[in-house]
């Protein structure tokens, strides 16, 4: 009878698709449309290179001219301008012993393999909001400026809410998802604002206000202390930020050192996740840029008009 190895609990062939779905639905802001899976992105995070380019042309503008005998119609060009998005290239490795496991009464390379999933998840929502304090928190450009609704430490209410939606003006109505911080949601409860709905299969149920999405993720940036202290709240249209996945080789390996006895798990993703109408500039240091890389208001610049850029900020107390 055959020793059960690790290659009986994780099978490689299936472990990679099965950690991107299952991702997909652990994270609450993959799931809530956010950031929305683009086939388009899954072939070029699978692809060589590092940097992406995405031309369009821009749409025909100006004022229409009046027809007259003899006099000709003025000649007008069509502009073109191009979002860049950059691959992200992450791997991360686990291990157990057969004494480890022994002692703990588990298998503890299975108990990993079920958790990789839950991890990615929030390893991307993590990255996103590094990429939204290039954003709001360390950034002063034109499209940031016009995009945040800065009230310090005002305690937040539903006309403030209201006022950062309308920063898109008539696009106001695409934003249908608001990230909070739990105190600002904490407040939210307390002022009776928040109701709750199940999702159209009537099984989950989810938090709403102002008939937005409510995600409630602590890693919203805030600034100041105590009763100053001032929260960030971002609200975003469905598709802000464009997600693919790539196919590649060795996305998961296992191994074992029998001397040790001791089993590795390795899991490698390259994705890209872009938010939508900004182009990366930045310059980056090794293979793949790094969280704080992406967090880095330099290293984004603004290709599409305001009104087109599906997300603003909301800075108030509670």
């Amino acid at each position: 009878m055959a020793a059960t190895a690790i290659a009986n609990i994780v099978v490689p062939k299936i472990f990679s698709p099965y950690v991107v779905e299952r991702s997909t639905t652990l994270s609450n802001i993959l799931s809530s449309g956010i950031a929305q899976r683009n086939p388009l992105f899954d072939e070029m995070a699978g692809a060589k290179g590092k940097l992406f380019e995405m031309p369009y042309f821009n749409d025909l503008s100006g004022a229409d001219e009046v027809l007259a005998d003899g006099t000709a119609l003025t000649i007008n060009n069509i502009t073109a301008e191009q979002e860049t998005a950059v691959k992200l290239m992450r791997g991360k490795a686990w291990g157990a012993t057969d004494l480890a496991s022994a002692v703990a009464g588990e298998d503890i390379m299975a108990s990993i393999g079920d958790m990789v999933a839950g991890y990615w998840a929030r390893s991307v929502q993590t990255t996103l909001m590094n990429i939204v304090d290039a954003m709001f928190v360390d950034n002063t450009g034109e499209l940031f400026s016009t995009h945040v609704n800065d009230q310090a430490a005002t305690d937040i209410t539903s006309s403030m809410v209201v006022d950062t939606m309308q920063l898109l003006g008539d696009n106001s109505a695409s934003l249908t998802t608001m990230i909070v911080h739990s105190a600002t949601y904490a407040k939210l409860q307390k002022d009776s604002l928040i109701t709750f709905v199940r999702d159209a299969d009537n099984n989950i149920m989810f938090s709403t206000y102002l008939g937005k999405r409510l995600i409630v993720d602590d890693s919203c940036t805030t600034s100041g202390s105590g009763a100053t202290t001032e929260y960030r709240s971002y609200l975003f249209g469905d598709g802000a930020f464009a997600y693919g996945v790539g196919t590649i080789d060795n996305a998961t390996e296992v191994d074992r050192d029998t001397l040790k006895g001791e089993d590795v798990l390795i899991n490698r993703q390259h994705y890209i996740l872009h938010p939508r109408g900004l182009k990366f500039v930045g310059s980056v240091a090794g293979a793949s840029p790094t969280n704080a890389e992406m967090s880095a208001g330099a290293d984004w610049t603004q290709v599409w008009d305001n009104q087109n850029i599906k997300m603003v900020c909301l800075i108030a107390g509670v």
